[in-house]
């Protein structure tokens, strides 16, 4: 029975204070900080694989260079 009275006191102030529209206001507010979050931590994953490319690029680039280098100096000693 004691609950019964504290249900519904409960369930007034909860009603007088809009309990339910806040917590559904900062929920969807919540959800747009995730997103967004979620948005940067990809913007960022892809900023480290595209310097993660560059640096293959790079270190095949050098490779070949080496390697023509090395074509060169030995085509002119035989």
């Amino acid at each position: 029975m004691e609950n019964l009275e504290l249900q519904s006191y409960y369930t007034m102030i909860s009603v007088y204070l809009e309990i339910k529209p806040r917590a559904d206001v900062l929920s969807k507010k919540l959800e747009t900080i995730q997103d967004l979050l979620q948005m940067i931590a990809d913007e960022q994953n892809h900023a480290h694989s595209s310097l993660l490319e560059w640096i293959i690029i790079w270190l095949i680039t050098i490779d070949i260079i080496i390697m023509l280098i090395q074509e060169i100096f030995l085509s002119n000693a035989a």
